[in-house]
């Protein structure tokens, strides 16, 4: 409806390791986009421990953290699809980062 033709709900925190393993098939990065509140970087955490066995030099994953008012949807209603894909590309985490200290608390 808004433009975003190569994304993959994860249904709340119910990804695991083959979900991940097959859109490695089809692609070579995943962008994580969780909601900003506690719910969303506990989920994250979660698809950091599935994720990370099966990262490697061309397989990388990154995580990105909306305001605590938006999901993906309401985000690119309010804010538009280029705003989000902005966001998307200068203010997610690679995995490293993500792993850093002070980013979950």
């Amino acid at each position: 409806q808004y433009g975003v033709d190569n994304v993959v709900a994860t249904m709340g925190t119910a990804i695991n390791s083959e979900h991940i393993k097959r859109l490695f098939k089809i692609c070579d990065g995943i962008y994580y986009c969780f909601d900003g509140d506690l719910a969303g970087r506990k989920a994250a955490w979660r698809a950091l421990e599935h994720s990370l066995p099966l990262v490697t030099d061309e397989k990388l994953v990154h995580f990105m953290f909306l305001p605590k008012e938006h999901d993906p949807d309401s985000f690119i209603r309010e804010r538009g699809l280029v705003k989000f894909e902005s966001e998307l590309k200068h203010n997610s985490s690679s995995l490293f980062k993500f792993l850093s200290p002070g980013i979950i608390k």
